[in-house]
């Protein structure tokens, strides 16, 4: 030990002495789509020196969901924040600065698949003309101040790092839709500025309140999920070096809003529109592959994990469909035709066409996907985290993305 470090631990903890956890020493939420609770999750030790799997995103911290249009950016936003707010009796809040969802209700109760009644006791739904920047941070500082009133019994108990049982405060889960649409007063209020002019103002107040605002998230348990998308960037000086904002983006792409969001997110997943599904054939269902690709996880042992992910126009991402496409891409999908398995699991076989009927209506059928699936992704986050000493890299092979891209797409 250092001749000091004994002086400072004391120092900390009594600096820190609160009744209640800061979200940055709790262990993740998941999400309820296993590929995003494993990719963006880690493993972590306990005080018995025990490892403890870490599932899920960070609550307290800004996330972002990117991509094209149509590849489901804001649905999966919906799924995540309503799994994530229900596990802790939290609160889910739509900050809709494009306006672009005309039904909330219809629409967040389809894909979270959740009724009126949970829907209304568990979401807000802030939309309006003028919303600003400045909107934004100061209904943060709002809820910071409503949740400095709360009381012992309104804490909700949950896990910190080190497997310890803690109080915290109940989460508020926020999806920012989108950085682009969010625009400092100083750009709405003004008609002389021009293109130029708005995108550098637009930057600076982006920097601006992920600044003011990230002590708040991680004190008061607040997380944000941003939306955003990806435009092609305007090049100035062909012969200027090419710097990309994120591993994972393409020279010519960027991400609006500036560069501080995306360096102070601990998380950054892009989705990107793939292969439509036929009901006559693939899968035997209707909708399409979304593919999913981590540009960035702070918390996770590398970006650029790529998995397709099935995502249907109204009724959103499906977790075990997802599984399904997943588990016959790696192989672990036995058979063909009528009678498809998976090892050890001889005497449940399914045709594809059947599967989310069996899924849905026949309990041990569900028993035993759920069990493969948790053995499958416990054993990827064991390796990921060099953990596991059998050889399974042939069982998380990450999609090349040929069989599900979107020939349509350039």
């Amino acid at each position: 030990m250092g001749l000091l470090t004994k002086s400072f631990s004391e120092k900390a903890k009594k600096d820190n002495i609160k009744s209640v956890g800061s979200a940055a020493d709790l262990m993740h939420v998941p999400t309820g789509f296993d590929c995003i609770d494993v990719h963006g999750g880690t493993v972590t030790v306990n005080a018995d020196g025990e490892y403890v799997e870490n599932y899920g995103l960070p609550m307290g911290k800004m996330s972002m969901v990117v991509g094209n249009s149509q590849s489901g950016k804001t649905t999966l936003a919906f799924q995540i924040a309503d799994n994530m707010a229900l596990q802790l009796n939290g609160d889910a809040i739509h900050v809709d600065y494009e306006r672009g969802t005309v039904d909330h209700q219809t629409r967040i109760c389809n894909v979270c698949r959740i009724s009126v009644e949970d829907y209304e006791s568990r979401w807000t739904i802030l939309r309006k003309e003028g919303m600003s920047t400045e909107y934004f941070k100061k209904l943060i500082f709002e809820i910071a101040d409503m949740k400095k009133k709360l009381g012992p019994k309104d804490l909700v108990e949950w896990t910190d790092l080190r497997g310890n049982k803690v109080k915290t405060y109940p989460p508020t889960i926020i999806i920012l839709d989108s950085i682009p649409a969010m625009k400092p007063e100083e750009v709405l209020n003004s008609a002389d500025l021009d293109s130029n002019m708005v995108g550098g103002k637009m930057a600076s107040a982006n920097a601006n309140l992920v600044t003011s605002i990230t002590d708040k998230l991680e004190t008061f348990n607040i997380t944000v999920l941003a939306i955003n998308h990806i435009t092609t960037k305007i090049v100035t000086n062909a012969y200027a070096p090419k710097k990309v904002q994120l591993p994972g983006l393409a020279d010519d792409e960027n991400l609006p809003g500036g560069n501080k969001m995306p360096f102070m997110s601990s998380h950054v997943l892009r989705l990107s529109s793939g292969k439509e599904l036929k009901k006559d054939k693939d899968y035997k269902i209707s909708g399409r592959v979304s593919n999913a690709n981590f540009l960035k996880s702070r918390t996770g042992f590398n970006a650029n994990i790529k998995t397709p992910m099935f995502f249907h126009g109204t009724y959103g991402f499906s977790n075990e469909l997802t599984n399904l496409m997943i588990f016959k891409d790696a192989g672990l999908l036995k058979g063909s035709g009528h009678g498809y398995f998976f090892k050890g699991h001889e005497d449940h076989k399914f045709k594809l066409g059947e599967f989310s009927k069996l899924y849905n209506n026949d309990e041990s059928f569900q028993e035993m996907f759920d069990e493969v699936s948790a053995e499958y992704w416990q054993q990827i986050l064991l390796e990921k985290a060099g953990l596991d000493d059998e050889d399974t890299s042939s069982n998380d092979k990450d999609s090349d993305f040929s069989e599900y891209d979107d020939e349509d797409e350039d």
